[in-house]
């Protein structure tokens, strides 16, 4: 496929997308500190059902401004961030968070590590920036038990693929999810 936008991406099929991840672009933390991306599960249609249910299929993903660590020349070895909860809606419908703008639910705490041990996915996915959502402040409804592998789809620094994969016992399920820049990080 050519040129990649957010909206094919949101329209892109699972075999598309897996494709797109295991020969994307790593993003540089510096592409994503101190901004926030729009976000659009895609899923199969079952599962895209219960995430409408749940008010799961569209949210905004957030990467502090503040690195958690940095390396001997003070630049960036790891991030942090959230998502923040988002109405029901298209994508092309508004990105507004909930219960409010003023006050937004944040949820799914994760560390954004480019580099380094990614458990049983080490040597996996390489090409991609690893958030793991494995901390203390999550639960089992915050993701506690999901992987992401991040990379762009190609030469757009604005764009995003991800690869979400939820563990829970022996089981593992892969689903996919598109970001876009939408604004500097400021909640």
């Amino acid at each position: 496929m050519g040129k990649w936008t957010y909206d094919k991406l949101c329209h892109a099929k699972g075999k598309e997308l897996d494709q797109v991840v295991q020969n994307g672009r790593k993003p540089s933390l510096e592409t994503l500190q101190g901004y926030e991306w729009r976000g659009y599960n895609v899923l199969p249609p079952h599962a895209y059902a219960v995430m409408w249910l749940l008010e799961n299929t569209r949210f905004i993903k957030c990467f502090l401004k503040e690195p958690t660590a940095t390396d001997d020349d003070g630049q960036p070895t790891e991030l942090a961030g959230y998502n923040l909860k988002v109405t029901r809606g298209g994508t092309g419908d508004p990105w507004t968070t909930k219960p409010s703008e003023e006050k937004p639910l944040k949820i799914g705490k994760y560390r954004v590590l480019p580099d380094g041990d990614r458990g049983k996915y080490t040597g996996k996915y390489d090409n991609a920036v690893f958030l793991d959502y494995d901390v203390p402040d999550n639960n089992l409804f915050d993701g506690r038990t999901i992987k992401d592998f991040i990379v762009h789809p190609d030469d757009n620094d604005d764009l995003i693929v991800g690869k979400a994969i939820f563990h829970l016992g022996p089981i593992s399920t892969p689903s996919f999810f598109i970001l876009e820049r939408y604004q500097e990080h400021n909640r």
